[in-house]
């Protein structure tokens, strides 16, 4: 199914022939799938995969990485996109889970966006602060400064 779903897409953006390998995805839609062991045993599962991995390879460089990632998951292929920093803190997604969070700094009168946890968890609360300054925990490690 997965192959199919491969050369449909490859289809929609008009660049199969690209692909001077795609015969391998067909070959993968006649097997149904691949086993991961296979691709050291046998050539052609070998073949096939890596055809696959190229024709993924060809799909994203002709797409935005958010349309790459929107597109393959409405396919329902496990894809995602890599963002840069400013992309991660940006995207409404993100947002919409409270990633990106702003911590005060008093020292300098104002606020920053930090990344924040990486998930939510109930059982195990936390939260972003700022980097403490030099000396300021000592008293709870029972050593003074310096």
């Amino acid at each position: 199914r997965q192959f199919q779903a491969v050369i449909d897409w490859l289809d929609e953006l008009g660049c199969r022939d690209e692909l001077a390998e795609a015969f391998f995805l067909e070959m993968g839609v006649q097997r149904g799938s691949i086993h991961l062991s296979e691709i050291t045993e046998n050539p052609e599962a070998r073949e096939i995969f890596g055809t696959g991995r190229e024709a993924i390879r060809l799909i994203a460089s002709k797409l935005p990485a958010h349309e790459f990632f929107r597109q393959g998951q409405e396919k329902g292929m496990a894809v995602g996109a890599i963002l840069s920093p400013e992309e991660v803190l940006a995207d409404p997604h993100f947002i919409d889970r409270g990633f990106p969070v702003q911590v005060h700094h008093d020292d300098l009168g104002r606020s920053f966006t930090y990344p924040g946890l990486p998930f939510q968890c109930r059982a195990a609360p936390g939260g972003i602060t700022r980097a403490p300054r030099l000396g300021e925990h000592q008293h709870q490690l029972g050593t003074a400064p310096g």
